[in-house]
C-alpha cells in the first residue's frame, strides 16, 4: 500500500511539473514575440519617420547610421521587394501584425517579400516602404523569429 501510495504522489508530482512547464513555456513565447514583434514595429516607425524628415542627400547614410543588429536599412527611389507566387506564411503574418502594431507603417504601402532577382532566402525578409515623397525605405531583416531561452532548472 506504501509503495502505491509513493508511485501515485510522484507520479502526480511529475504531472504538475510537467504542465507548469509547458505553461510556463507557452506564456514565454507568447510575451517574447509580442515584444519582439512591438520593438521591430517602433524601430521602423522611428527609421521612416527619420528618413522623412531628412533631405534626400542624407537619407542614406542616416538609414545606414540606424540600422543596426538584425535590421539593416536602406534608402532608395526603387522598391527593392518583389511579392513571391506563393508568399510565405510568416511573412503575411509579420506584415499583418506590423500594421496592427503600426498603422502608420502601411501609409503609401509596406511590403515584405523577396529582393527582386534574388532567391529567396526563409531566414531573410525584404520590408519596402514607401516613403511621402514616392521614395523608398527599404528593410533588410535577419531572422526576426524570436527564440525562447531554455528552461529554468
Amino acid at each position: 500500500m506504501v509503495a502505491r501510495t509513493t508511485i501515485v504522489l510522484i507520479l502526480g508530482i511529475a504531472t504538475v511539473q510537467i504542465v507548469g512547464l509547458q505553461t510556463y513555456r507557452a506564456s514565454l513565447s507568447a510575451d517574447l514575440s509580442d515584444a519582439t514583434e512591438r520593438r521591430l514595429a517602433d524601430r521602423l516607425v522611428t527609421i521612416k519617420r527619420t528618413l522623412a524628415g531628412l533631405p534626400e542627400e542624407l537619407r542614406e547614410d542616416a538609414a545606414h547610421d540606424l540600422s543596426s543588429g538584425a535590421i539593416e536599412a536602406h534608402w532608395s527611389r526603387d522598391e527593392r521587394v518583389v511579392e513571391a507566387d506563393s508568399p510565405n506564411a510568416l511573412w503575411v503574418d509579420l506584415q499583418a501584425r506590423l500594421i496592427e502594431l503600426a498603422p502608420e507603417l502601411a501609409e503609401g504601402g509596406l511590403t515584405i517579400g523577396a529582393q527582386d532577382g534574388l532567391a529567396s532566402d526563409p531566414h531573410v525578409a525584404l520590408i519596402s516602404m514607401r516613403l511621402a515623397d514616392d521614395t523608398w525605405l527599404n528593410v533588410s531583416l535577419l531572422s526576426w523569429t524570436p527564440r525562447i531561452p531554455g528552461a529554468p532548472q
